[in-house]
């Protein structure tokens, strides 16, 4: 859902996802759903950090496609910055 769109729906989804207990099996994924899920900034060296090797080692999405979703993820953390103002 990050890598969707902002919308009304994306973000009435992404809030609802951040309430699901089984979030806490999945902390990588916890800790960025909340910081979208926030009014706070979002700074991409962080994301960059903490979650770049993840994305490029997840096997369910390890191809050609991979950097076009780290691009997109970037463009997203952009939108809700601007979002956040």
């Amino acid at each position: 859902m990050i890598f969707a769109v902002y919308n009304n729906e994306q973000s009435d989804l992404l809030n609802r996802m951040s309430l699901d207990k089984n979030l806490e099996k999945i902390p990588k994924t916890q800790s960025l759903l909340k910081k979208f899920t926030t009014q706070e900034l979002i700074y991409w060296k962080e994301i960059e950090q903490d979650f770049k090797d993840e994305v490029f080692s997840n096997v369910l999405i390890k191809s050609d496609y991979t950097s076009k979703l780290w691009t997109i993820l970037q463009e997203r953390v952009v939108e809700h910055v601007r979002l956040s103002d």
